[in-house]
Formats: C-alpha cells, structure tokens, sequence
C-alpha cells in the first residue's frame, strides 16, 4: 500500500516512556512519544495527521494507513 507508514516503537531506558519514529525517505520524519501505549498511538495519529497536512492537496483524501509491527 503506498499510503502506509511502519513507525519503529521503543521503550525509553531512562524515563519510561514509549516513543515512536518514522524516517521520511526523502528526509524528515516523524518523532513522537506517550507515557503509555495508549497514549502514543494518540500521539502518533496527530503527528501523522499534522505531518501530512501540508501535502493533503497533492495526495488526494490525505488517508492512510499507520503500522506499528
């Protein structure tokens, strides 16, 4: 699908809190974090959202698809 993301999820040693990235292949990305799970996969839908915003125009209904393995 090409409207579909994989966003690599980690569990911050230090803080404990879970934080999420995606790396753009023509550069940028997206980096965000939450203090639960919960919490990040409604940090990563807004960041998605506000990332993708700018381009909506050029990609049509601006939906996707956001995977986290």
């Amino acid at each position: 699908m090409a409207n579909e993301i994989t966003f690599i999820v980690e569990k911050d040693e230090d803080s404990g809190w879970f934080v999420a990235s995606w790396d753009c292949p023509t550069g940028g990305g997206i980096t965000t974090q939450g203090k639960n799970l919960a919490d990040l996969y409604t940090n990563i839908a807004a960041a998605a959202q506000c990332h993708f915003e700018f381009d909506r125009e050029s990609r049509g209904n601006g939906q996707g698809r956001i995977k986290i393995p």
